[in-house]
Order: C-alpha cells, then structure tokens, then sequence
C-alpha cells in the first residue's frame, strides 16, 4: 500500500573527520539514511559510481593510493526516489624525497635581500619547513624570515651570512622528514650607511571562507638600517588595530597578519606600510584585498513533502543565499532535470523549480542543490502527484432511488482508461445531462 511509504531522509552524513589518510591504510565512509522501504546506498567519487546500490551503507578503501583521493558521497535509495548526500574530500599522505639533490649557489650585493628557493618535493599535506645553516643551527631573528612558499629570505645581507643552508622538511601526517641540498650564499661589496626601505615579499590577494580558523598576509621588507624598520598594517586606511577585527601578530616584526576567526567584516583593502624610524627616505607601502565568502544557506527549510494535482503546475521553492550569489541546479531522483525530456521543467529567477502538466511519472524526490566557491548545501523534498480523473461518460440509468443512488456504465477517459464505477451520491443532476459524481480522492464529469 503507497500509505506505507516512507522518503529517504539522511541521518547521518560523511564525516570530514579524519579526511586525510595515509598511503597503504584503510579508509571507512559512511552514511545513513531512514525511509521505507529500508534505503539502499550507492557511493560515488568525483561523480562517478563505485559500484551498485546495496544495503551497505560504508565504504570501504583498502590499501589506499594516492589516486583514491577525490570527492565522495552516497546516494540513498528506495521506492519513492532518491537523494544524494553531502560530498567529502578524501586526501591521501604522503611524502617523496627532494628532486633536486644538487648543492646551488646564491650571490647577492652586500645590505640587499637573499630569497633562498626550497627545493621541489612532492608531500601532502604541505610540509613544515625549517631553515637550518650547515652548524644545523635553526634561523630566528631580525634577519631572518621564511615566506608562505616555504623560501628563506634573509635582509640586510653581509659577509657573516657567508653560509650553507638547508631545508628540513617534515610531514607531520605520516611522521617523515626529508632534508634538502645545501645552497651556498655569497655576499659581494660593502655595506652601505643606509638603504631605502624596499618591499621584497608583498601580501598577496586573498579569498578565504566565513568561519576559517586563521589566514596570514604577509609583508617582508628590507632596508638598513635594519633595526630602524618600521612595518604597520592597515584595513581601509585604518591602523588595524583599530579597525575593530579578530587579527593577531605572527612574529615580532608584525611581518605576517593573521586574521582570526574569519567573517564578512575581514572583507576589505589590507596595506603594509614600510619606513624607516630615522625618515630620510619615502614610505612605501604594497596592498591586497581580501575576500571572505559565505557558504549558500537557505532561506526556508524544504517541505518533507509537497502534494500536486494532476495536469496542473506546480512550484517547488529554493532560495538561497551565500557570497557569492549562489548557483542552483535541481535534480530528480539523484538526476539533474535539464537531461529530463520536454520543456515542463522550468528553474526561474528566484531558483524555485516550476513543473507543468504534472504527470504521475512526476512523483519521486526532488533536490535543490546551492553552490559557490565557498562550499554547497541541498535540501530536498517528496513531490506526490495527486490522482485526479477527468471523465466524460455517456450512461444508462438502470435504477434510481431518491436521486441518491444510481449504477453507471461508463466509459472513461483519463490515466487509467475504461472501467466500471459506482458512485454512492449525485451531487447535480442539471438539464443539460451532466452530472457531477464525487467519489474519494476522485472528480469525474459525466453525461448522459
């Protein structure tokens, strides 16, 4: 019996938990789903099947490989329909060795900048990096400073520079590290009195997502000298420090900005304004602007279930907003309803999905799914066709008690063609020879 019916509805989507696995281990994903009947489950990754629907609701990855990372989710299916579930992001660690094992040698003209490259090398996550000189001395100072790229810069350079330096680097996934080849660095010339400040690594424009825990701009410059070097920030010509955000210093040069506990009021132009205490030479500044997207919400929550009537239209709602304006696409049964034949299928401006001349094949799980850079979100909705008749009969009345009760003959047009009807009351008996008969769940128009 179709009362019995139950949609799919997820109770539990894949964890991103523990998303990052080790090359060789084993990855466990899983979702669930209620409904009746009791839903099966299909994965997918980057949209692909793994495979048929069966009553399992885990996944299993044996022996992972680096091509195993990718986009997972599950699909929950029964008699109604079905619906997809939130995607994970499957990685997988791993780390090689450095491809270049050959020592390199850098020069550079005495109080200027030296920017030491790190070495290619494959590893994910992105390994921490750490600058060593050949007495395996760990670099920390005025002096010093490591870019985003993992590159050692070192201002102000002089001839006690002189050195050979490495790249430790540490893949704290998988408990690895690895060491580069030495590069050797020059100094040429003397030292001059003063050098104008000079911005040798700017901050860079950034796109970041409501609610990330932490992202860094950074600024290094050199001059010399050193010591009198001044760096300060500022968002829309504010000091930062007064322009009322979550921000905080990474080192003690004000180098590197974090912004903390990212949301839209981190949106704007970030300036790092460079001079030097004693003056004599122009300030000079470099700029980056920083978006922060939010990921689609929905205004209103989705109905469990949304009722049609035959023939008719009917609009199934889905707005939603993030930054940027999200893009929509609806799907029917897990299918995107572009690929449905015909034109009864309309997306309109506000998202909502308009269908025309509903059809009993219309019926099944309807889901709006809302994207942008910053993430997606779907909600999804039962959409039951409702039984109409339309008939016109042509009959012969038998026996008539009070107009109440009669026994009809009828021929029938409509879904389910010829049948036999008895109806229990005749709610019009007009001169034209129509009737209007009512039965539960049914209207017919007859005539005689």
């Amino acid at each position: 019996c179709n009362d019995t019916l139950q949609a799919p509805r997820f109770t539990m989507q894949p964890s991103p938990s523990g998303s990052i696995v080790s090359e060789g281990r084993t990855k466990i994903l899983q979702c669930q789903a209620i409904g009746y009947p009791k839903p099966k489950y299909q994965w997918l990754k980057d949209g692909i099947a793994l495979g048929e629907f069966s009553s399992e609701h885990f996944y299993r990855i044996h022996t992972t490989k680096r091509e195993d990372a990718g986009s997972y989710q599950c699909v929950a299916k029964n008699d109604v329909g079905s619906i997809f579930s939130e995607k994970i992001d499957v990685s997988v660690a791993y780390m090689g060795t450095f491809e270049d094992a050959t020592e390199r040698d850098v020069t550079v003209e005495a109080g200027q900048a030296a920017i030491l490259d790190l070495p290619p090398i494959e590893s994910h996550p992105a390994p921490l990096v750490t600058w060593l000189t050949d007495g395996e001395t760990q670099l920390y100072d005025r002096k010093y400073a490591v870019t985003d790229e993992n590159q050692l810069v070192i201002l102000d350079a002089s001839v006690s520079d002189q050195k050979a330096y490495r790249a430790q680097a540490v893949n704290t996934q998988i408990g690895r590290e690895e060491y580069s080849a030495f590069t050797r660095l020059t100094v040429t010339g003397q030292s001059p009195h003063e050098i104008a400040p000079e911005i040798v690594v700017k901050p860079k424009d950034l796109h970041i997502v409501k609610g990330q825990a932490a992202v860094d701009l950074q600024c290094i410059a050199n001059a010399r000298p050193l010591h009198e070097l001044e760096l300060v920030w500022l968002k829309d010509g504010i000091l930062v420090e007064n322009s009322g955000i979550s921000s905080d210093f990474k080192d003690p040069w004000n180098r590197t900005l974090s912004l903390v506990s990212a949301n839209l009021t981190h949106t704007g132009q970030y300036t790092c304004q460079v001079r030097l205490k004693t003056g004599g030479f122009p300030t000079v500044t470099a700029s980056a602007m920083v978006n922060v997207l939010e990921k689609p919400s929905f205004v209103n929550s989705a109905r469990p279930e949304t009722l049609g009537e035959y023939g008719t239209s009917v609009t199934l709602p889905c707005e939603a907003v993030g930054v940027p304006n999200p893009n929509i696409v609806w799907f029917r049964n897990s299918e995107r309803v572009e690929t449905i034949s015909g034109n009864r299928y309309n997306v309109i401006e506000d998202g909502s999905l308009q269908i025309k001349k509903l059809r009993m094949e219309d019926s099944g799980m309807f889901q709006c799914l809302a994207a942008n850079e910053a993430g997606e979100d779907s909600i999804y909705t039962w959409l039951k066709v409702k039984k109409i008749f339309m008939r016109k009969t042509r009959w012969a009345i038998q026996k008539v008690v009070s107009m109440r009760e009669s026994d009809l003959r009828s021929r029938s047009y409509g879904p389910y063609g010829n049948n036999k009807f008895a109806y229990a009351a005749i709610a019009d008996f007009s001169p034209s020879g129509y009737v209007i008969c009512r039965k539960t769940m049914n209207v017919g128009v007859s005539g005689i």
